[in-house]
């Protein structure tokens, strides 16, 4: 049976999944209904794409410990990992989510200020503690908007 702890961060996992897929869903009609769109529209919904990917992955893999050498531990052990078996699969991602969880908010992150690049009423405002479909839910609004 979990503990306190666990029962909390499993039920912020499962809401921020479910958030993120909504809003993942919601991107996907929003691409339906414009694939005729102009390119700088496809850009940006693509953009949106990885960023939907990496917060749905980062929210399985949330419960880590953050130290940095627990994080350059499961580094090195990654790399290794992906250096012997060419392969990585979700259980190596949460088996060294210390570092896999940062990779995919960090991607999260870059792929927003990609956004920038190609919108230029966008800017990206990260909070240490931010609701992973949050992001998502804006972009999407500020997205449907244009398109």
């Amino acid at each position: 049976m979990p503990n306190q702890d666990e029962m909390r961060f499993l039920s912020w996992s499962i809401g921020s999944r479910h958030e993120t897929q909504e809003q993942a869903l919601r991107l996907l009609k929003l691409m339906e209904q414009h694939s005729k769109a102009a390119s700088k529209h496809k850009i940006r919904m693509r953009v949106l794409v990885a960023v939907s990917f990496a917060l749905w992955r980062a929210a399985f893999l949330a419960d880590r410990k953050g130290l940095v050498d627990v994080t350059f531990s499961a580094s090195k052990a990654f790399l290794s990992k992906m250096l012997t078996d060419n392969a990585i699969t979700f259980n190596v991602d949460w088996t060294q989510r210390d570092w896999s969880f940062r990779f995919y908010a960090d991607a999260a992150r870059q792929n927003l200020k990609r956004l920038e690049a190609h919108w230029p009423n966008f800017k990206v405002r990260v909070r240490a503690k931010v609701r992973s479909n949050g992001i998502v839910c804006n972009s999407l609004s500020r997205l449907q908007s244009i398109a």
